[in-house]
């Protein structure tokens, strides 16, 4: 089956305000596209913080290879079930020291 990942307009504020280097904007948003090849094997059943399904990966900074981030995407399937809305998220930015 094949699956069509959209960023709800909520979601996408929300990533546009967190100023990301653009490298790791760019990679935010391959990481939805793996999600659309295979939705099964990368989302996560959570019940805190909130009830649902969650995506999380980890994106390196390119242009900073000292930091490196972790995303967390609520996401919902869609009525028609082969669409996977990101409702909304998280980051931590990390150093590697």
């Amino acid at each position: 089956m094949s699956y069509q990942v959209r960023v709800h307009r909520s979601g996408r504020r929300k990533i546009t305000q967190w100023n990301l280097p653009d490298g790791v904007l760019v990679d935010v948003y391959l990481a939805f596209d793996r999600l659309r090849e295979n939705p099964a094997q990368l989302l996560l059943r959570t019940h805190k913080p909130c009830e649902g399904l969650t995506y999380a990966f980890v994106v390196e900074d390119r242009s900073n290879r000292n930091y490196h981030y972790l995303f967390v995407f609520h996401v919902k399937y869609g009525v028609d079930e082969q669409t996977i809305w990101v409702k909304k998220g998280g980051y931590v930015r990390r150093s590697r020291h």
